[in-house]
């Protein structure tokens, strides 16, 4: 087979093939003979079937499996010969108009991946202003956060005052339009303007006069379909009209050894310490994450990388159908996107580039371990497919770690 390659402006690349009659005769003898040796057909012991049979019960299976053999090998011809390295899959452009003994001509386009040629790491300065540090005012807030959300309730007496954050129930009557009425009991938290907030994920019952807590709380309007509204009143337009009937708030408990050995330790320096540890780790991950951003930013800067069009614009085309299916029109600009869409992409092949030029390589048994540190130490079973994705965590890792001992870091003023 004559395979030839055609250049054009950037990346892309025309692989122009041709083969001979004679070629083509071979590929379709060899595809018969395989044929023959796997299939069985009624009166021919297997292996003896004659040719003509064959072609009478598979010539059209056969001569398409015969092409698509003669474009893979057109292929791998011209990637060993020309040391093609691509970045999307082949495109037929001229078809393989496949006739056993005559002379065949396909042409196939394909995109090349970015030529890059990588610059020492140490030319690259990076300024390092984390701060990993905790202060006992941090401690002391999430201690105080602990106290409120594991504070128990307790009920009111007649005498007290209803105030924001508190636990209401109403009883009352609701009357809906056209006349039907249901008693309705509702429970939910109360805001500063005395709302009634039955779920957080939406909007709150809304009084139509101030409450106070004593008076009728009076609600006009269609009723929200959510879990703690009844089913019978669901998306229904009346008015609510109801009254106090219980209600709870929150008992602060003591801060001492008793509440942290209800959240399972011993004593409360041994809670507070436990705080410390886990902000101090929560910023190490975030310091972590930012100073990969800014590697990343100071290498990309410094490299001028072309991108295959077309990768780019399939990349494009994914991530706005991404955002269609979240509903998430808000990052939906097109420059925003392209440019969002090329950094990741350009990023993507000096990374590659540069995970080669390390050597970093992750074996089977880390990808396991990972997976097993994440999963099956938590009684869960590996999800299946989850290999890659591991692979992929990892190398950025590993990558990650030795960028960080190759740039020059400049130690700044932390925030």
């Amino acid at each position: 087979m004559r395979v030839e390659l055609v250049e054009f402006p950037g990346l892309k690349r025309v692989i122009e093939a041709e083969v001979s009659p004679e070629e083509s005769v071979d590929a379709l003898k060899r595809a018969y003979e395989e044929l023959r040796h796997r299939v069985r057909l009624p009166g021919f012991r297997k292996g003896h079937i004659p040719r003509p049979v064959l072609e009478r019960y598979f010539r059209k299976d056969v001569e398409a499996n015969v092409r698509e053999r003669l474009l893979n090998q057109g292929l791998e011809e011209a990637i060993e010969k020309y040391g093609l390295d691509l970045a999307t899959h082949p495109k037929l452009v001229k078809d393989l108009a496949f006739t056993p003994g005559e002379l065949c001509r396909f042409h196939l386009e394909v995109e090349l991946k970015p030529k890059i040629s990588l610059k020492p790491l140490e030319t690259f300065q990076v300024v390092d202003d984390s701060n990993v540090s905790v202060a006992d005012d941090e401690v002391l807030s999430m201690l105080a956060y602990l106290q409120k959300v594991n504070a128990p309730y307790a009920s009111l007496s007649s005498g007290d005052t209803l105030l924001p954050e508190d636990l209401a129930r109403l009883k009352g009557v609701f009357h809906a339009e056209g006349g039907e009425a249901h008693e309705v009991e509702l429970e939910g938290i109360v805001d500063s303007e005395f709302r009634l907030i039955l779920d957080p994920r939406h909007a709150p019952l809304q009084p139509e006069s101030p409450w106070d807590g004593e008076g009728d709380f009076v609600y006009a309007g269609d009723f929200p379909y959510l879990p703690g509204i009844p089913e019978i009143v669901r998306g229904k337009r009346g008015t609510f009209r109801a009254r106090l009937v219980h209600a709870q708030r929150k008992r602060l408990p003591v801060l001492d050894d008793e509440f942290a050995k209800d959240l399972g330790l011993s004593t409360l320096d041994e809670l507070k310490g436990r705080i410390r540890d886990d902000i101090q780790r929560e910023k190490e991950l975030r310091a972590r994450e930012l100073m990969k951003e800014k590697v990343a930013n100071a290498i990309m800067e410094g490299h001028d990388v072309g991108l295959p069009e077309g990768v780019l614009e399939e990349a494009i085309q994914r991530h706005v159908a991404a955002l269609d299916r979240s509903g998430d029109h808000k990052d939906t600009n097109k420059d925003k996107v392209h440019a969002l869409v090329a950094r990741q992409l350009k990023w993507y092949y000096l990374s590659e580039a540069l995970t080669r030029q390390a050597g970093i390589e992750v074996a089977d048994a880390e990808v396991e371990a990972f997976l097993r540190r994440r999963f099956s130490d938590k009684g869960v079973a590996l999800p299946p497919g989850l290999h890659d994705e591991a692979r992929r965590v990892l190398l950025d890792e590993k990558l990650y770690d030795y960028l960080l001992a190759n740039v020059t870091l400049r130690r700044g003023d932390a925030a």
